[in-house]
C-alpha cells in the first residue's frame, strides 16, 4: 500500500468513532439520490457493493430494500463500527482496487466520497476494477466532493502539495465534475446522468456497457 494511503487509512482508525457521530447517519437529503441507484439498477435482489463503505452509512439505507450486499474499506476501525451497525451486509477488509470478486459479479456498485483518497490515475485503476466486478448493464453511482466548490477551492490552495492535498492526516485528490465524468468514460462506462457542477459534491449515475469487436 503506498504511503499517501497507509497515513490515510491510519488517520480514519484514529478517528472513527468520533467520524461516526458526525457523518454515520444518512441525512435526509440523500436517500434520494440512493433511490435513484435502485431504480437505476432494476432488480427485484440486486447484488450490491459499496467501495469504501466506511461505517456503513449507505449500505444501512439499502439494508431495508431486499438486496444482497457487500461493503469493502481498508479501516479496521470504521470496518468495526460498521459491524456493530449492519445486520444483513457482509463486510470485507480489502483495497477495491482489487475486489476479491469474479468479474460481472454485481448488479450495482456505489462510492460515496471515497474515491476523493485517490490520485487521479489511480481512480481511473479503481473505475475499470468497478468495471469489471459490474455485470453488463450494471450501475455504477459515485458522489464525490468537488474541487469546485468555493470553501474547497480554497482549501485545495491552503494544502496543496505536487501530488494532491494534505489534510487533517489525509490525502485528497478533489476532481472537477468533468475531469471526473471522463475517467468514469475512459473505464468504459456510459454516464446516464450527471449533476452538481458547483455544489458540495458532484454525483455521477453510469451503466457498463460491454464493446464487442
Amino acid at each position: 500500500m503506498e504511503d499517501f494511503l497507509k497515513d490515510t487509512v491510519s488517520r480514519y482508525d484514529k478517528i472513527s468513532e468520533e467520524y461516526h457521530k458526525k457523518y454515520g447517519y444518512l441525512p435526509k437529503s440523500e436517500i434520494p439520490y440512493l433511490r435513484r441507484f435502485l431504480e437505476l439498477i432494476d432488480k427485484k435482489k440486486p447484488k450490491i457493493l459499496d467501495t469504501g463503505c466506511g461505517t456503513g452509512r449507505d449500505l444501512s439505507f439499502l439494508e431495508n430494500f431486499e438486496s444482497e450486499l457487500y461493503g469493502i474499506d481498508l479501516s479496521d476501525g470504521m470496518l468495526n463500527i460498521a459491524k456493530n451497525n449492519l445486520t444483513k451486509t457482509s463486510l470485507i477488509k480489502g483495497d477495491y482496487r482489487h475486489i476479491p470478486f469474479r468479474e460481472n459479479s454485481f448488479d450495482g456498485i456505489l462510492n460515496i466520497a471515497s474515491l476523493v483518497h485517490l490520485p487521479h490515475n489511480e481512480k481511473l485503476n479503481a473505475l475499470a476494477e468497478f468495471y469489471r466486478v459490474l455485470k453488463p448493464e450494471g450501475i455504477l453511482y459515485i458522489s464525490i466532493q468537488n474541487l469546485l466548490h468555493p470553501d474547497r477551492f480554497v482549501r485545495a490552495l491552503k494544502y496543496a502539495t505536487p501530488r494532491g492535498v494534505l489534510y487533517d492526516g489525509r490525502y485528497w485528490y478533489f476532481p472537477t465534475k468533468y475531469e471526473m465524468e471522463f475517467l468514469v468514460e475512459k473505464a468504459g462506462f456510459e454516464i446516464l446522468e450527471s449533476g452538481g457542477m458547483f455544489d458540495n459534491r458532484f454525483r455521477v449515475y453510469a451503466k457498463k456497457i460491454e464493446f464487442t469487436v
